[in-house]
């Protein structure tokens, strides 16, 4: 058992450190993603992504 937690303890370091770099990207980048331009894109993007996954599963 002690030698499965040596790759588990691996993994989970290289999983809080992608996290970790995702969230300060964020972070920094948060007065840019709250800006009214890029908050209708967003939306946009989405609604468009929703109606496409609806019309998929209409198709079904």
């Amino acid at each position: 058992m002690p030698v499965a937690l040596g790759p588990a303890l691996i993994a989970v370091l290289f999983s809080l450190a992608g996290l970790s770099t995702v969230a300060l990207a964020v972070g920094r980048v948060r007065h840019l993603l709250g800006s009214p331009r890029v908050r209708r894109a967003q939306e946009a993007l989405l609604g468009t992504t929703l109606v496409v996954l609806g019309l998929r599963v209409a198709a079904e």
